[in-house]
């Protein structure tokens, strides 16, 4: 069987996680939100957002589960 990332179309296990302003989403998004609460983009390594989170805790357990190694951004 296919490793997840590759069933996925995603160039390899390597994602990166780094926080998004929630005003950069679109307004579909925005609306479902807590605006009190940091948002997180989960993006490949070609720079595709491919999740959005509110809890890094639950970032990390998803991507270990998926055997992607994610990485932080600043």
């Amino acid at each position: 069987m296919a490793k997840l990332y590759e069933r996925l179309g995603l160039p390899s296990n390597i994602v990166y996680l780094k926080e998004v302003k929630i005003s950069d989403l679109p307004e579909d998004v925005q609306g479902e939100l807590d605006a009190s609460k940091p948002v997180f983009g989960v993006f490949d390594e070609e720079g595709s957002q491919i999740a959005l989170v509110d809890d890094v805790f639950f970032a990390r357990e998803m991507a270990k589960e998926h055997s992607f190694n994610l990485q932080t951004l600043h």
